[in-house]
């Protein structure tokens, strides 16, 4: 489970083992991470004191790849699996 996309990002990431931990871990996590937020604000307490009080586990990504040509980084971080990127100082395309 994971809290976030991939194009911004992810904020948080959890191995949960059956179904129903599902809500109760977003309900946390989306307290924890955005407590001002209209949705945080319709939980109960308790739910929004253990999202407080919870550790989060970092979203665990490949470290970033740099183009051979010129070693500027991949501009696309956050994507679970690279492929390819194009270089956007060179131009040219990186296999991966």
């Amino acid at each position: 489970m994971r809290l976030g996309d991939k194009m911004s990002g992810y904020l948080a990431e959890e191995t949960l083992t059956s179904t129903v931990e599902i809500i109760p871990w977003l309900q946390e996590a989306i307290a924890h991470f955005f407590p001002t937020s209209a949705y945080a604000s319709t939980l109960d307490a308790e739910v929004r004191k253990r999202g407080a009080d919870r550790i989060f586990h970092p979203h665990e990504f490949e470290p970033p790849l740099y183009a051979p040509h010129c070693g500027a980084s991949n501009a696309s971080p956050g994507f679970d699996k690279l492929m390819i990127f194009y270089c956007g100082r060179c131009g040219h395309s990186v296999e991966v």
